[in-house]
This record gives structure tokens, C-alpha cells and sequence, in this order.
């Protein structure tokens, strides 16, 4: 079952899309950049990500997927702004691409051995005072391994 957005912003374009990962020297996953092209941010349906039996990747997390991150000139939401708020706190590689209620960041991959792969970065976790260089991939917790599984485990 497909998921449907509402509330998204104006279409974006390939050219704004490459232009984007040109300013970041980033390479975006193929099935986000269709994603973006579709739909350019907005609320999923669908949002609620269901807690997985133990052992599986995101135990600990009982959240729903807010709102999508939109590449558009406004101040809320915007891809771009959250991006430089955070790129020095996240791992490298690493884009911010989605929101939960609280606040923390889902997050695809853009790195050569995980690309494509989700994150969750739960921003209470965060190591305060830490340096830049000081940033580790353990602070964000895998979540799947493509942007279609994440949307088809939300309820």
C-alpha cells in the first residue's frame, strides 16, 4: 500500500535537486531523489513506526515519521537549513531528511558502504561539548536498509 502526503511544498526539480548535492559535494540515493520529486516534504499518512521484536535494529524507538524535509525557500522544514544546522554535529555522510514530534532526525545515508540506509540520530542522546572531529556513527541508530522499507513499515 502506498503511503500519501499531505501538506507538501511546490514541486522541486532535478536541476534544484543537483544543484543541492553540488553545494554538498553529496550524492543522493536514487529512490530520495524520486521521493523529493513527487513530493518534496510533507506529512506521511501513514507515520507511526511500529517498536520491532528485540534484537532488530530500532528496539528502543517508538515514534512516528512526521514530517519530510522539503527543498523550498521557507523557513520551516527545509531541507537545507536543518542540514547546516546539524552537518557539523552529524556524521559525516550522513542527511537529515525527516523529523519526528520530538524533534530527532531520520537520516539517509550518502557513504559509500551503507548508501541509502536509514538512521534515526535521537537528539537527547547527543554527547555535549563534543568536537567535530570528535562525531561517531554509534550516535544514530540504524533504522532499515532503503527509504521503500521505511515507508512500507510505517502504520
Amino acid at each position: 500500500m502506498k503511503n500519501v502526503f499531505f501538506e507538501t511544498e511546490i514541486p522541486t526539480s532535478e536541476e534544484e535537486i543537483k544543484a543541492f548535492e553540488k553545494r554538498y559535494d553529496i550524492t543522493l540515493p536514487e529512490e530520495y531523489k524520486k521521493h523529493l520529486l513527487e513530493y518534496n516534504g510533507g506529512y506521511p499518512e501513514r507515520g507511526v513506526m511500529p517498536k520491532r521484536k528485540a534484537g532488530k535494529s530500532y528496539d528502543a524507538f517508538n515514534t512516528m515519521l512526521n514530517y519530510f524535509l522539503a527543498i523550498y525557500d521557507g523557513k520551516h522544514n527545509n531541507l537545507e537549513r536543518t542540514f547546516n544546522n546539524v552537518k557539523e554535529r552529524i556524521p559525516k555522510g550522513f542527511l537529515p531528511f525527516a523529523n519526528d514530534p520530538g524533534g530527532n532526525l531520520f537520516c539517509i545515508s550518502c557513504s559509500i558502504e551503507d548508501f541509502g540506509y536509514i538512521y534515526i540520530w535521537d537528539l537527547e542522546s547527543e554527547h555535549e561539548g563534543r568536537k567535530v572531529n570528535d562525531r561517531k556513527r554509534e550516535d544514530i541508530k540504524f533504522v532499515c536498509k532503503s527509504l521503500k522499507e521505511l515507508l512500507d513499515l510505517l502504520e
